[in-house]
């Protein structure tokens, strides 16, 4: 039953089979053939949500990469190792991160000893899970992870993450567009991989939203 609210409106499949009649199954009259067109979408879809809104000097940025000088500036502000120390950064939720990911990350620190991962240290207890698995996954130096609250809760913070870092980190399983939309703001790099299904290819379409150079489906 509709609610009170709604005006009352006939059952648009009562009128079908009223038209059809006899005939169900047929053709429908001309009178009731559907108006509507096809429209082609782009090979990307971008669907994203920040909290940007709240932060209206973030659209007033340039989309380029920042100089190292303005790059080893945020560094500091973030507490992050100085230039030229490369810092991988993930920048989405904690949760997202599955065990294939985080073992894939774990390795290229282990096999790269002056490199270190940023990670945002929300919500609580999340990141007490996430270094248990770091180790089961053969994390030796737990050290080499940095962890900050901010990139959690304030887009401006996380932008200026993205700046500082030298590549954002996507998780192929649980792909974040949000988190890829913000990067392009800084024209940060991003190492993403696209899956069949929408929710492992965001980030991919957010990259071929800001720089459709960058490939894909025509």
């Amino acid at each position: 039953t509709p609610p009170e609210y709604l005006p009352p409106r006939p059952s648009l499949a009562a009128q079908l089979l009223s038209a059809a009649g006899p005939n169900l199954g047929t053709a429908l009259p001309p009178a009731m053939t559907y108006t509507e067109g096809l429209t082609i979408l782009p090979s990307h879809l971008s669907l994203a949500f920040s909290n940007r809104h709240h932060h209206p000097e973030l659209h007033l940025l340039p989309q380029r990469s920042l100089p190292p000088s303005a790059r080893a500036m945020l560094r500091e502000g973030l507490g992050l190792p100085a230039l030229p120390v490369f810092v991988f950064a993930y920048l989405g939720r904690l949760h997202a991160i599955d065990t294939r990911a985080l073992k894939a990350w774990i390795t290229i620190l282990d096999k790269s000893p002056e490199t270190f991962l940023l990670l945002p240290d929300h919500p609580p207890g999340a990141r007490e899970n996430i270094l248990k698995r770091a180790k089961r996954a053969g994390l030796a130096s737990p050290e080499r992870l940095l962890w900050n609250t901010e990139v959690a809760l304030n887009a401006t913070v996380r932008v200026d993450a993205m700046a500082a870092a030298d590549l954002i980190l996507d998780c192929p399983g649980k792909s974040d567009g949000s988190v890829a939309a913000e990067a392009g703001i800084v024209a940060a790099p991003l190492l993403t991989l696209p899956k069949r299904k929408l929710v492992g290819r965001r980030a991919a379409s957010s990259v071929l939203a800001y720089y459709p150079q960058a490939g894909g489906p025509p």
